[in-house]
């Protein structure tokens, strides 16, 4: 497969198929999609259609609900808080 100078960066290195290759692939072509490759389909050697990655749908609660459980799982919770916030009412003017 060789690359086209279509619309490519390193993040989406850009690949050719050609349209009765990709018809027996599509499975392991759309796994390459998903990792963020486009894909150009090609007929009698000319690009007929690119494949590539579906847009993200917006952020939902639920999503930005496991992000941030993410972030605490990596980065935990700070152990000081709570006395940080208690010293804070404490000592206040």
């Amino acid at each position: 497969m060789s690359a086209l100078p279509i619309d490519s960066s390193p993040e989406e290195p850009t690949s050719t198929v050609g349209v009765a290759e990709a018809g027996k692939t599509l499975s392991r072509l759309l796994d390459r999609v998903e990792a963020g490759e486009q894909i150009i389909i090609t007929r009698g050697g000319r690009p007929a259609a690119v494949l590539g990655p579906a847009p993200r749908p917006p952020f939902s609660g639920q999503a930005i609900g496991d992000r941030l459980a993410r972030w605490f799982e990596e980065f935990g919770p700070d152990p000081d808080f709570a006395d940080d916030i208690e010293a804070a009412i404490r000592d206040r003017p």
